[in-house]
């Protein structure tokens, strides 16, 4: 397991995924990726098992975008 905050930020700004989209793939709710998101909650706060769910994720979109 690793969790790279780069591919986490890309995949909370830049994806084209929705919240609810991200939510339901990785099983972290809408309301903890919204604060997040909008800086409420910071990275450095984030359990790394949730840090190394959305790296995962964030390199499967990736991967299926090439």
């Amino acid at each position: 397991m690793k969790a790279d905050e780069k591919k986490i930020l890309w995949l909370l700004h830049e994806s084209e995924e929705s919240m609810y989209q991200v939510s339901k793939a990785t099983g972290i709710t809408q309301a903890s990726l919204s604060r997040l998101k909008n800086g409420v909650t910071s990275l450095e706060k984030l359990p790394f098992d949730k840090a190394a769910i959305l790296t995962d994720y964030a390199e499967k979109l990736k991967g299926a975008i090439k």
